[in-house]
């Protein structure tokens, strides 16, 4: 397995959109999967664990959360 070439963001981020909070930095995670199947799906899903993050409500199940596959091809 070969290591992703390591890459900057720029320091500074000008977003003038209403939405976006002042000095907000969106979280960065960084997986290593090991015996990972060519031409398999694998199933991911990441969540927010702390005091007040709601991450179980079964009608909004991204509350909290994000749920993606990992594709590996060929």
């Amino acid at each position: 397995m070969k290591a992703l070439p390591a890459f900057r963001l720029p320091q500074k981020l000008h977003l003038n959109l209403p939405s976006f909070q002042v000095n907000y930095t969106s979280p960065l995670v960084a997986m290593h999967f090991t015996d990972v199947k060519k031409n398999h799906l694998v199933p991911i899903q990441c969540s927010l664990n702390g005091k007040g993050i709601i991450n179980d409500v079964n009608s909004d199940r991204f509350l909290g959360r994000i749920i993606f596959t990992l594709s590996i091809g060929k």
